[in-house]
């Protein structure tokens, strides 16, 4: 028997135990879009969002979910999903792209506001991100066009 699990508008049976870190539930449900990357908060690639709220999923324990988890695989079938995918593509915002997914959780966070973030709130939000390949000035070239706000 497994924990429940309300991820990306279904509810799954989950064989887990509670200490397990929701990225490894979500990885074995086959929802491979988060990625383990430092495994300690520190570069945004296991980035879902748990409600309405970005985290990492790698530091959450599946026991501890108490809110609908919404994965990339989901959200890029919003129309913020949608917005934020097409920018990041159209610019070629990733070389290697691992860090892609959880980068597009954020900014598809960031364009379900009302208004859009100034660029020093999507600076502190993309510094939950680490990008190994160097393509920031790209990834916020495309965050700025996704998102209708900041300098282009």
């Amino acid at each position: 028997m497994g924990l429940p699990l309300e991820v990306n508008g279904a509810t799954r049976e989950v064989p887990a135990r509670p200490d397990t870190p929701l990225l490894w539930a979500l990885r074995d449900l086959g929802l491979t879009a988060a990625k383990y990357g430092c495994g300690a908060d520190r570069c945004g690639s296991c980035r879902v969002l748990v409600g309405d709220a970005p985290v990492a999923s790698c530091q959450v324990a599946l026991g501890d979910v108490t809110a609908p988890v919404s994965t990339l695989e989901a959200l890029v079938d919003t129309p913020e999903g949608e917005r934020v995918v097409t920018a990041l593509a159209g610019i070629n915002a990733g070389q290697c792209a691992y860090c892609l997914p959880g980068i597009a959780v954020t900014l598809i966070h960031l364009a379900r506001r009302t208004s859009p973030p100034d660029e020093e709130e999507l600076l502190r939000a993309l510094d939950a991100h680490l990008c190994r390949c160097g393509s920031q000035p790209r990834i916020l070239r495309a965050a700025r066009q996704a998102l209708g706000g900041g300098r282009q």
